[in-house]
């Protein structure tokens, strides 16, 4: 398998009046893709896409910034469907709006935003591991955010996202109007972080929280939900003098549950407890 991207990318951001903002960016991409399979089917693709994004702010003196933007997008696919043609690139676009608050009363950043995005050959992977791609998928949804420095110690982030997914136009019309599999239509965590600001621990930070899974389908006929869970997660820290240290556990009491299924007998649990451990030095 052999995949050559080359793409040319230009950004400009402009600031006029009192407090305008306005984005502009655009990418022109090339790609090749080729496979020699020994098993299975070889082919060749060439796809060419144009893809920006555009978006207008303003920033007002509380600390308010409402804003809206528009884009389009490209991904290229490696690999073929089951029927072994190649994988045509996702693309799509996307529309958004929202506001970011950053108060002058206390230390943090809040955020909320809205979106809409229509996506166009989604791959999944069907039951049997091969690939499929459905027609377009169209998604809507909430976001919000929110960190706060609550002391000179504690820190509090929080975020949720709400997204309804739904399946616009496929070959199987028995299938539209219905949700994809795998994604949660909610999905939310919160995090209280310690930092050690003075003596001999100075410098160490401590911190935890739940992370939520919502339900999803199993299926894209969606006769089945893979049930939500909620799951911990724990790190410590230390920076001093420009040396790093991070222990992080991800699923703190090693709990079972399913993370999602790619159809009725296809089905993967969430990730065990998991211990990372990352030490840095800066200079």
């Amino acid at each position: 398998m052999r995949l050559k991207q080359v793409g040319v990318y230009a950004q400009d951001q402009v600031r006029f009046g009192d407090g305008w903002l306005v984005t502009l960016n655009g990418r022109y991409d090339h790609v090749d893709t080729e496979s020699d399979a020994a098993i299975g089917t070889s082919y060749q693709a060439t796809d060419d896409a144009l893809s920006g994004r555009a978006g207008l702010a303003y920033e007002f003196d509380n600390g308010v910034t409402p804003y809206v933007s528009a884009a389009t997008f490209f991904n290229p696919l490696i690999g073929t469907a089951f029927d072994g043609s190649p994988l045509k690139p996702e693309e799509g676009h996307q529309f958004e709006g929202g506001i970011k608050y950053e108060p002058i009363f206390i230390d943090g950043l809040f955020t909320a935003s809205v979106y809409h995005i229509v996506k166009q050959n989604v791959a999944l992977t069907r039951p049997d591991f091969l690939q499929e791609q459905l027609g377009e998928v169209a998604s809507s949804g909430l976001e919000l955010e929110g960190k706060v420095n609550l002391t000179q110690n504690w820190k509090l982030l929080g975020s949720y996202t709400y997204n309804d997914l739904e399946i616009t136009e496929d070959l199987n019309a028995d299938l539209i109007g219905n949700r994809p599999y795998l994604i949660p239509e909610h999905q939310a965590a919160l995090w209280l972080e310690y930092l050690v600001t003075e003596g001999a621990l100075e410098g160490v930070s401590i911190g935890g929280g739940p992370r939520y899974q919502g339900e999803s389908f199993a299926d894209n006929a969606n006769t089945a939900k893979v049930p939500d869970a909620v799951v911990a997660d724990a790190a410590i820290s230390y920076e001093k003098n420009g040396w790093g240290a991070a222990l992080n556990v991800t699923n703190l009491f090693d709990k079972d549950y399913v993370k999602g299924c790619q159809g009725l007998f296809t089905c993967g649990y969430g990730e065990q407890r998991t211990v990372t451990l990352k030490v840095s030095k800066s200079w």
